[in-house]
């Protein structure tokens, strides 16, 4: 079959889909109107005679927002309190046990006691 045999079947299947499908869909067309051709020239031959598809709008994937802001470091990096519940600290570590959910250790100490945990 010559390109331009091969063209006037390109431009048939192109105007049917109302300029909507590419070379993959019109050589799909083409071979199952029984047309033995090439993926690859079907794209070479719509290329040449400039016969784009229609390209779908994609919504952005990621928005874009306000930049995340951190707390404030109160402490100073000062964790010994003379007396009990002045100042509270906690430190969360993930375990992966497998589940779904991650699992967290240690989630409340308070500073005039290290070491003991909070468990309330």
């Amino acid at each position: 079959m010559t390109d331009e045999s091969l063209m006037t079947d390109i431009r048939k299947s192109f105007e049917d889909s109302q300029g909507i499908y590419g070379s993959p869909r019109v050589y799909c067309d083409l071979r199952e109107a029984g047309i033995v051709c090439g993926e690859k020239r079907v794209a070479r031959l719509m290329r040449q005679a400039q016969l784009h598809s229609v390209r779908v709008y994609k919504r952005p994937r990621y928005k874009v927002g306000m930049p995340s802001t951190t707390a404030p470091n109160l402490l100073q990096r000062e964790f010994t309190v003379a007396q009990p519940d002045q100042v509270w600290v906690t430190d969360i570590t993930y375990i992966d046990d497998g589940s779904v959910a991650p699992a967290s250790q240690n989630p409340g100490d308070d500073s005039f006691r290290p070491g003991q945990p909070v468990w309330q």
